[in-house]
């Protein structure tokens, strides 16, 4: 292979935006790190493709340890095929300076093959078939024809009863007609990522660039290399690349200078106006309607969950949230002092059989219950109401009180430029109530605080010295997600008189 290559990876990155892939190759240093988010998803597929590798016996499983088995993988994979394997994990095809590593290839006849793409989604998504297009246009390219090809996702039906069958846990979707309607365009943008690579300088990186999908990624990568500023137009996550092409068209860089007629977004319409008026657009009309929905005592929710492409308990479906923890911050009246409760799961059970009555003893029959994002708190007390049925009228019950706050910031309500269009609690507590931050926290996100507590509680991987600071960093973290809610509260109503 020629010394510049372009892989499966190199060309998906192509397709969010030229300049992104340029830096991989040339400056990688500069890119932040992998997100707790992105690792997630890293970790359910390391956890899927086994079990659907169950699925072919009598596999030859090829792959590599280090750069010198990368290198000589290509050969490796030529030999086994010629050596008559019928099915091969993790081979490596060229064509010229493209190469990808498959998933499963099966082969059907001399140099037939059926082609499948592992993905640990519960569906075929877009960008698998641009993923899979690449992997024919390199097959075909050498030498190789592709007779059927296929996704082997996750299959959202399915509900653990016992050990995991893997051909019940995974299904399989036939994407060949979609596939092939994109070997020309695939081609061509292979040809493009090439000479992205090949350039000595960067390309343009203006997000006007990016793909709608990939825009919000570049904005972050954006704005850390090249700061413009919290009026910049790229400041806004709400903005398109449509709308910032239009922009650098008419020499436009500052969000007031967007004219109206060119946004049909309101929360975006409500951002601009935050910008024009100097940092803060406030709509007190609508705030005080939503505030007057609310029916004391309030009770400001959330639940930190375990979850996992394959379920960690019997009756869960893949991905489904099973709370392990709730925090509970109660305001009884307007001039009360908020009273706190908290339950956190320390065992390798199912949580919902205690976590669930004691929720229950510390919430009322009346009052609103507020909840940031509330669907997913909903979602949750639906699945509790299924796996401990004798409070599921209950739990339902909760879900008829439910108030969300987040409807005020990402409808527009309060708009503030420090919040770069977002309605991330994350984003709008140190802009409402700068005292509070998640800063510096041992366990700053959901995704963290997931990944920590299914370490300590169901791989036990740590020992009880370790396990007690996990937990302790939990409680922190998910006291926070609801005091930060009762204090965003109590700056709304400050603001709406």
């Amino acid at each position: 292979m020629s010394e510049v290559s372009i892989t499966k990876s190199d060309y998906m990155l192509s397709r969010v935006h030229p300049a992104w892939l340029w830096l991989k190759k040339h400056q990688l240093e500069r890119l932040p790190p992998l997100t707790a988010q992105q690792q997630q998803r890293f970790d359910a597929g390391s956890a899927f493709e086994p079990l659907v590798e169950q699925r072919f016996a009598g596999a030859v499983d090829l792959g590599f340890s280090n750069w010198s088995s990368y290198r000589t993988l290509t050969e490796r994979t030529r030999e086994a095929l010629d050596g008559g394997a019928r099915t091969i994990f993790q081979g490596r095809f060229e064509h010229g300076p493209f190469t990808f590593i498959c998933d499963i290839v099966d082969v059907v006849d001399q140099n037939v093959v059926d082609l499948y793409e592992i993905k640990s989604s519960t569906r075929v998504k877009p960008e698998h078939l641009y993923d899979l297009a690449f992997q024919l246009f390199v097959l075909e390219g050498a030498g190789y024809e592709a007779r059927n090809i296929s996704v082997i996702h996750v299959n959202p039906s399915f509900v653990r009863h016992g050990d995991i069958d893997p051909l019940e846990l995974s299904s399989v979707t036939d994407v060949t007609e979609k596939v092939r309607a994109l070997e020309v365009s695939t081609a061509t943008a292979a040809a493009h990522a090439l000479a992205t690579v090949l350039r000595p300088t960067m390309p343009d990186p203006s997000p006007s660039l990016a793909s709608r999908q990939g825009l919000r990624g570049w904005l972050e990568i954006h704005q850390t290399l090249w700061p413009s500023g919290e009026d910049s137009i790229y400041s806004s996550v709400l903005i398109s690349p449509a709308l910032l092409a239009t922009c650098e068209e008419l020499g436009i860089s500052k969000l007031a200078d967007i004219p109206p007629h060119l946004v049909e977004r309101p929360a975006l319409v409500a951002h601009i106006e935050a910008a024009k008026a100097g940092g803060i657009n406030i709509d007190k009309q609508k705030i005080r309607e939503w505030l007057s929905t609310l029916e004391y005592p309030l009770y400001f929710l959330d639940y930190e969950t375990a979850a996992g492409v394959v379920p960690p308990y019997d009756g869960v479906k893949p991905y489904e949230q099973v709370p392990f923890q709730y925090s509970l911050h109660v305001l009884d009246s307007p001039d009360s002092e908020v009273r706190h409760a908290m339950y956190l799961h320390e065992m390798a059970d199912m949580p919902a059989g205690q976590l669930v009555p004691h929720l229950l003893s510390s919430i009322g029959n009346n009052g609103s219950i507020v909840a940031w994002s509330m669907g997913f708190e909903q979602r949750c007390n639906e699945t509790m109401a299924r796996l401990v049925s004798e409070y599921s009228a209950d739990l339902l019950a909760l879900n008829e009180r439910m108030r969300d706050p987040i409807e005020l910031f990402y409808k527009g309500y309060y708009a503030d430029i420090q919040l770069g269009g977002s309605a991330s609690i994350k984003k709008v507590l140190p802009a409402l109530v700068p005292e509070l931050s998640y800063r510096n926290m041992a366990i700053a996100d959901g995704a963290v605080a997931q990944k920590r507590w299914m370490e300590a509680v169901l791989s036990l991987s740590m020992d009880e010295c370790e396990r007690r600071v996990v937990f302790d960093e939990l409680r922190e973290y998910c006291a926070l997600d609801t005091l930060a809610m009762v204090e965003i509260f109590r700056k709304l109503c400050e603001v709406s008189q």
